[in-house]
C-alpha cells in the first residue's frame, strides 16, 4: 500500500519576526515600567506593568497580599502613583484593603483604557 506523501510543504515557519509588532493596545495595557522600578513581590516576584499587577493579585496569597497592603502602608498603591502616574487609580487602590478589590478596581481600569482606545481608533 502506497502512502502519499504532501510536496511543498515546508519543514519549519518561514523567518518570523522573533517580537511581535508592538501596537497601540499593548502600549495601553501591556506598557512596562523601567527594570529599576519593577515591583518586587513579598514572594520575590517582579511586575513589570498593571496588567502584571492585576494577574498577580488573583494568585498570591494572603500574607503576601497584607505584607503590601495594610494600616500602615499599600505599596501598591505607591507604585502606581510613583511609576505609572496613574494617581486616580491610586487613589482608589489605596482606599481598598482587600485583595479582591484591588484585583477589580485595577481590571475595571484597564477596561476604561482599552475602550478609550477603541473609541479614537
Amino acid at each position: 500500500m502506497k502512502t502519499k506523501t504532501k510536496k511543498n510543504v515546508p519543514n519549519e515557519l518561514p523567518n518570523l519576526p522573533h517580537k511581535p509588532a508592538v501596537t497601540g493596545i499593548h502600549l495601553v495595557v501591556y506598557s512596562n515600567c523601567a527594570p529599576d522600578k519593577e515591583f518586587v513581590l513579598a514572594n520575590g516576584e517582579h511586575l513589570k506593568n498593571l496588567f502584571e499587577l492585576s494577574e498577580s493579585l488573583a494568585r498570591i496569597d494572603e500574607k503576601v497580599f497584607s505584607h503590601h497592603v495594610n494600616k500602615d502602608r499599600n505599596d501598591f498603591s505607591s507604585w502606581v502613583e510613583h511609576v505609572f502616574n496613574e494617581k486616580g487609580l491610586a487613589e482608589t487602590l489605596k482606599k481598598s484593603s482587600s485583595r479582591e478589590k484591588h484585583e477589580i478596581v485595577l481590571l475595571k481600569h484597564l477596561l476604561g483604557k482599552l475602550l478609550d482606545h477603541e473609541k479614537k481608533n
